[in-house]
């Protein structure tokens, strides 16, 4: 029978025979330290769900109602998108990850764990599968457990884990199929194929990494076979790729408009390139050199070791990560803890000791090639688009924790293992204590609020809301009030498809806003910051108003800020909180009031809503 008990007995052998578990513990204590791992991880990645991160950003969004509409009616959001087309949605979005994510929403669970769900169990497996390819590379049992942990509580594995983004999607798929290319036999390598096609739809800029990487690991397969004949199905994995490459590039990019993310590589043709030779020579004092000293391909160079310096700088990997991707990253941690430095070198330094000339070379190519999609890009963006880097680190990671079971005294070990899992602890803090108000961007978080509010709303009450970003105040107000289902399904993506955002009373425009409206009491107004307001010559931003005319704004109350109380949206004609004792700031100190649905209308109103008449503050950016 397959019980809790033979699971956790066939767990504890698997342990022993690794040895990664003093053999001096007692059996109790064996099984205790298994089932304190597998809670913590399973805690790590439940607790809170709905609550942290704060909301969902737009790019998730965009994944998330596709999925859900594609698990209703077999189609996406506008119902044109066909989930099996292998065409992207949108010019920034990709094929796959909608059609992964739509299963999940047919289970029997919330709508926002079903959005989450899937990540969930990606973020448990990787662990399984990198410390598997870890046992492949250095036949080590006690390597293959050190990364299946390392990774486990890695950072960016964890939060990422937790939200809905398609590069996740990408690394898990990517790192599946080279688990089978290293370690299946012979002919079995082509399961490796259909996990190879997976990862290739996923997040668009691992699609400039995907053939190098296949080509680094088939060339490591192909410097252990010994004949032709276990070359082959490597050898096949190899074209078979370099095909399904081929393919996209020649028939499917030039169809799509993503093909105009073409022009964000940078080549030394590139309009960046050729603007910074120019400006360096413009600044230069005349000299006969200057034509060879500056000029597009030294300028190429220098972007090419200054991109790789970025991506590989300690600040970056160990301490704070990419601070404007605060809205849903950790912003004060970097990807890995600052202790992991010392594993990777350590790690670095057992493959020179062992003088493995493949295994170095498989991973000095290896980061060379993995942030690629980062090194190339206009922009810097390293969060997601360096993000293959990382399963290279986390393998060395194990490597250098082997080598420090196996050479230090078993006392100095333990007070290692003490400070590693006293990281994993702080991290924790920062991610449960820190992260939920970080997470809660005034537009992400505050249009999640603000749904919540129109929920509260009589059916029959007409209300409008003037937003810059209408369709995704729509997403998120259907999305957050479970609106998409099967009888209104062909109503909301009609909405869609005509850029039409509104269900039953409740309408989203961009428009600007006349202010002869609010001379009517019988509809909702609610206005973002950024709106602009009607004008005969030219529409006039709410902040430069004249006095007489903003007076006409100013009897508002306000959705804010979660991290300086500004104001995000002005409501005008208020029926649920006209009644209550507004403060004029936030006061958001628990995690219970970052669960909307939860909150009476009293308290919701006190938690959410600010008013400021009574300062004369109105509109503060």
């Amino acid at each position: 029978m397959c019980s809790l008990a033979n699971i956790t007995t066939w767990c504890y052998h698997q342990v022993m025979a690794a040895q990664f578990i003093p053999n001096k513990l007692s059996k109790i204590a064996q099984i205790l330290l298994i089932t304190t791992v597998a809670i913590a991880a399973l805690m790590s990645r439940f607790y809170q769900i709905s609550a942290v991160p704060a909301a969902l950003s737009h790019d998730e969004m965009v994944y998330v109602l596709n999925a859900y509409s594609v698990a209703i009616t077999g189609r996406g959001i506008t119902g044109e998108w066909q989930p099996l087309s292998l065409t992207p949605m949108h010019l920034d979005f990709a094929e796959l990850p909608s059609t992964l994510m739509a299963p999940f929403y047919l289970l029997p669970i919330s709508s926002l764990l079903s959005t989450k769900l899937p990540f969930i169990l990606m973020s448990l497996i990787l662990p399984i599968l990198l410390g598997w390819i870890a046992y492949r590379l250095s036949n080590s049992k006690i390597s293959a457990y050190a990364t299946g942990f390392i990774t486990l509580f890695n950072p960016w594995i964890w939060q990422f884990g937790r939200l809905s983004f398609d590069a996740y999607w990408s690394m898990f798929f990517i790192v599946a199929a080279t688990t089978v290319f290293v370690s299946a036999k012979k002919y079995h390598k082509l399961y490796a194929l259909p996990l190879f096609f997976l990862s290739f739809y996923q997040y668009q800029g691992h699609k400039l990494v995907f053939l190098p990487w296949v080509m680094v690991w088939g060339v490591y397969i192909l410097s252990s076979a010994k004949n032709i004949r276990q070359k082959l199905p490597t050898i096949i994995v190899m074209i078979l790729a370099t095909s399904l490459f081929a393919f996209y590039l020649l028939f499917q990019l030039p169809k799509q408009s993503s093909a105009e993310r073409l022009d964000a590589i940078v080549s030394p043709s590139h309009e960046l390139i050729k603007n910074d030779a120019l400006n360096q020579r413009q600044l230069s004092l005349d000299s006969p050199l200057t034509r060879f000293a500056v000029n597009s391909y030294t300028i190429y160079v220098e972007h090419l070791v200054q991109r790789y310096s970025e991506v590989f700088n300690p600040r970056f990997l160990f301490i704070e990560g990419q601070a404007n991707n605060s809205s849903f990253a950790v912003w004060n941690h970097g990807i890995f803890y600052v202790v992991d430095a010392v594993l990777i070198a350590l790690g670095l330094a057992a493959i020179v000791m062992k003088k493995s000339k493949k295994l170095l070379l498989l991973f000095s190519v290896g980061l060379l090639i993995a942030p690629l999609p980062a090194i190339l890009a206009d922009s810097q963006w390293y969060i997601f688009r360096s993000s293959l880097i990382i399963p290279f680190f986390l393998i060395l990671m194990g490597f250098g924790a082997t080598q420090l079971f196996l050479r230090l005294p078993k006392v100095i070990f333990a007070l290692f293992v003490a400070l590693y899992l006293a990281s994993i602890a702080r991290f924790g803090y920062v991610y449960f204590t820190q992260y939920p108000i970080l997470s809660a961007n005034r537009h992400y978080f505050i249009d999640k609020i603000m749904s919540n509010y129109l929920s509260r709303i009589s059916t029959d009450q007409r209300v409008m809301i003037f937003s810059n970003e209408a369709e995704f105040s729509f997403k998120a107000y259907i999305f957050y009030n479970n609106l998409l289902n099967k009888k209104t399904a062909s109503q909301i993506q009609a909405a869609f498809l005509n850029e039409q955002y509104s269900y039953n009373n409740i309408n989203f425009t961009k428009e600007c806003f006349d202010l002869q409206l609010l001379e009517s009491q019988d509809t909702i107004y609610i206005l973002r910051n950024d709106v602009v307001i009607c004008a005969e010559e030219e529409n006039i931003p709410w902040g430069q108003l004249e006095a007489g005319q903003a007076a006409k704004l100013s009897d508002h109350i306000s959705f804010a800020d979660v991290k300086d109380s500004g104001e995000v949206y002005a409501i005008f004609n208020d029926p649920v909180c006209q009644d209550q004792e507004l403060g004029s700031y936030l006061r958001i100190n628990k995690l219970e009031q970052l669960h909307p649905n939860n909150l009476s209308d009293k308290a919701f109103c006190k938690t959410w809503l600010t008013d400021l008449r009574s300062f004369g503050l109105t509109n503060q950016n």
